[in-house]
């Protein structure tokens, strides 16, 4: 044989001893990269907000929970800020809405898409609530009206003005029930999210709404997952339910009551059947974490402290 290939297979078999000896150097084994964390919108809920500068003796916790949107969006740059009505007490002034709502929540219009509460409705036509989003560029509807939608990611949002008498009525035969019927049919939204001022059921001293009926039958009947609600100021969640007040955990509603904005706080009247959670302690924000055909929520009051928390999916 050839003197250099005996050579060269003597080294070869001599590096290899070695590093079966622990004498060579051997390769790193490589560490993978990890899959990147989902940047998922997150959704922050609240009503009854601000008070009115002829109340000074209220506790007035506005700046409070919006403190917590701004911890909310330095987390989370996918925000979406859901205030549920009767934002600016006690007639929904504009003068009022720019001296008081501004300073706290209107430090998040940029991602506000509200509701209107019947206390704008002290004033007329709810001119201050329309003329004040108007002035600070956020869309609220048309003005004789006040519902719209959106969708964000796979996930779509529909406001609704739950003040029926202004509107005439929430009938079947309603403008804005046929509104939202041509809207569910051509929504192609995963995930669906309803919401409004008054609540269809509650606990609270206010109680529920009958009026709301036929809308509810509507979305339930259209698979929506979530409805929002304030007006009774406390928080208040109910297990997944039909609109004929039936638990059905394979498609019901999942109502929330969130009216707990910075006002004041009301005490709970009648328990109803299906209420999972009731809190009125403190003041807070519901937190909802937007994922894929699924989401999280949990309810933080102004102390920082989770008092409700649990997970859900999409229909």
């Amino acid at each position: 044989m050839n003197p250099r290939i005996v050579s060269a297979l003597f080294l070869l078999s001599s590096m290899a001893a070695l590093s079966s000896c622990g004498g060579g150097t051997t390769q790193p084994t490589p560490v993978p990269t990890p899959a990147p964390t989902p940047n998922f919108p997150v959704i922050v809920a609240a009503g009854d907000i601000s008070c009115d500068s002829a109340t000074p003796q209220l506790p007035c916790k506005s700046k409070e929970t919006s403190d917590l949107i701004l911890t909310e969006r330095a987390l989370h740059p996918a925000l979406v800020v859901l205030p549920l009505g009767d934002l600016q007490y006690e007639s929904g002034t504009l003068a009022e809405f720019r001296k008081n709502y501004h300073a706290t929540w209107g430090r998040v219009n940029e991602y506000a898409h509200p509701v209107t509460g019947n206390h704008e409705y002290e004033t007329r036509g709810a001119t201050g609530y329309f003329e004040y989003f108007a002035s600070v560029g956020v869309a609220v509807g048309a003005r004789n009206e006040g519902w719209y939608s959106y969708p964000i990611g796979d996930w779509r949002f529909i406001a609704l003005n739950s003040n029926c008498g202004p509107l005439g009525g929430c009938t079947s035969g309603s403008a804005q029930y046929r509104w939202l019927q041509a809207e569910l049919l051509q929504n192609k939204q995963k995930c669906t999210v309803a919401y409004m001022h008054h609540p269809f059921l509650s606990s609270g001293q206010n109680g529920s709404t009958p009026e709301l009926l036929p809308i509810m039958r509507l979305l339930y009947e259209n698979n929506v997952d979530i409805v929002l609600a304030g007006h009774d100021h406390l928080y208040e969640r109910f297990n997944p339910i039909t609109p004929d007040q039936v638990a059905d955990p394979a498609k019901g509603l999942r109502l929330f009551t969130v009216g707990t904005g910075g006002r004041d706080l009301y005490e709970f009247s009648k328990i109803l059947p299906n209420s999972a959670k009731r809190y009125n302690e403190s003041y807070g924000v519901l937190r909802i974490t937007m994922k894929d055909l699924a989401y999280d929520w949990s309810f933080v009051n102004i102390a920082g402290i989770v008092v409700d928390s649990g997970s859900g999916v999409c229909f």
